[in-house]
């Protein structure tokens, strides 16, 4: 879901819309709202049909193509790209649903020979991005390397960057087994990446691990230092910056310093359960 979200934050279209598309909009999407789903698609489709602003046109058939996959009616959903106008945006939004649906092996025969270079801007990395995807998800890392690389260049926008890299270092480490080129990837993902983001967050943890695995302790740390989190007060963040510290604390073998930061975190209001069930696995392990 993260992805879907990503891709359609970094697609977003620049113009701006009437005053009656905002009203016929907002009628079909309270028909959506009410799960009066296919006169919500009908609805979406006639708004988009009669718009001739390239951007209307695609908002509103994506809604309703969007609308027919939550119904799990894959093909239809597919089906009603082919109404939007714009030939990448429509592939585009067919690449989607294919990624939200798993179906990377179809993306791939559809998609495979695509010169992706040759759509829009706009477009460029979200195509490459959700190529790359599939590729990995069938174990072809050469092809996803490929993709992945020319995603993250096409991409000014420093969530859609840090994901693509983020992406991109995963299938390093995990496909093609190079943990150098893997925290290459990371560390370009940390430190361009959207301030805060969960992409920059993983990306930073992935980077100590790499430093901390080959006992490179004061590189470590000396990363760390440049997320500081003394302002903060609580959240997701701090509570994953302090984690990846006691981290180091417990591989340099300082125990009970480790132990200590570790209570601290997972005593936080603001700490994800998950981070606080990690905390608490850490402190029964050393003891």
């Amino acid at each position: 879901m993260k992805i879907l979200i990503c891709i359609s934050m970094f697609c977003a279209l620049s113009a701006t819309a009437g005053s009656d598309f905002h009203v016929e909009w907002e009628k079909a999407a309270k028909l959506a709202r009410s799960e009066k789903n296919e006169e919500a698609i009908n609805a979406f489709l006639a708004l988009g049909a009669k718009s001739r602003l390239r951007d209307e046109n695609y908002k509103c058939v994506k809604r309703a193509a969007m609308i027919a996959d939550r119904l799990k009616k894959l093909e239809k959903a597919l089906a009603l790209t082919k109404n939007i106008k714009n030939v990448p945006l429509s592939k585009l939004c067919r690449m989607e649903i294919l990624v939200k649906n798993k179906k990377y092996g179809r993306l791939i025969e559809e998609f495979a020979d695509e010169d992706l270079a040759l759509w829009p801007e706009n477009c460029v990395g979200p195509g490459f991005y959700l190529r790359g995807l599939a590729f990995s998800k069938k174990s072809q890392p050469a092809e996803a390397v490929r993709d992945l690389t020319q995603a993250a260049k096409y991409y000014p926008d420093k969530l859609g960057m840090g994901l693509f890299l983020l992406t991109l270092g995963n299938v390093y480490k995990k496909d093609i087994k190079d943990e150098d080129k893997a925290v290459g990837a990371y560390l370009k993902a940390a430190l361009n990446g959207r301030k805060y983001a969960w992409t920059t967050r993983i990306a930073i943890g992935n980077v100590v691990g790499y430093y901390v695995k080959r006992r490179r302790f004061a590189d470590a740390r000396a990363f760390l230092m440049k997320f500081p989190v003394a302002s903060l007060s609580g959240g997701s963040w701090k509570s994953s910056m302090l984690f990846n510290m006691a981290t180091i604390l417990e591989a340099e073998g300082k125990v009970a310093e480790a132990r200590t930061l570790y209570a601290k975190i997972a005593n936080d209001p603001g700490t994800p359960k998950y981070l606080e069930l990690q905390c608490a696995t850490r402190i029964k392990k050393m003891k």
